[in-house]
């Protein structure tokens, strides 16, 4: 009898555990990705637009980053429609990231990937067949490249390392000239 019911808790505490583990691995990165949104939109002064970040608050943002590098972010929305994302860069090396609202990467590109030290892109939303079929507008962008997403929200990085801590001034004057704005 004894062991019995030593067996049967030990059985319970494994599924509580099992069931605990599976929450914070399925609910976790959601919860995670909307306080890192509300935070960018809180430094950029709202959803949609773009924020250089000064050495601090890329720290604050991002925990380890490296004081040796310019970060932007941009909060953006797609309930109203597509998003315009536009990233000027220095001429060093770069990375722009797009996450959707549940903390997955939907989108990256560098640098050697672009060949160029600008990139325009257009986030848009997909719903439906639309999502899985394609649409006659796939192959005519004229305004730079597109993300399609299903996600409503999400969260755009640019981050370029520097090589000296006298050459921020320049790279941030450069993402200055980033823009994330709703698509005319």
């Amino acid at each position: 009898m004894r062991m019995t019911s030593s067996l049967f808790w030990a059985a319970g505490i494994l599924v509580l555990a099992i069931i605990i583990h599976l929450s914070y691995v399925l609910f976790g990165p959601r919860f995670a990705m909307h306080g890192f949104e509300a935070e960018a939109a809180s430094y950029a002064g709202g959803i949609n637009r773009m924020q250089v970040l000064d050495a601090a608050q890329s720290a604050g943002f991002f925990g380890a980053s490296s004081p040796q590098a310019v970060t932007a972010v941009c909060a953006f929305d797609l309930s109203d429609g597509d998003v315009m994302l536009h990233a000027a860069f220095s001429g060093s090396p770069w990375t722009l990231m797009i996450y959707a609202a549940r903390g997955n990467a939907i989108y990256s590109v560098n640098d050697a990937q672009a060949g160029s030290s600008e990139v325009t892109i257009r986030i848009r939303r997909v719903t439906g067949l639309t999502r899985l079929l394609g649409d006659d507008e796939a192959g005519t962008v004229n305004d730079g490249w597109r993300v399609e997403t299903a996600e409503t929200r999400g969260l755009a990085v640019l981050w370029s390392p520097i090589a000296e801590p006298a050459l921020r001034r320049r790279s941030e004057e450069a993402l200055r000239q980033s823009y994330c704005r709703p698509a005319s």
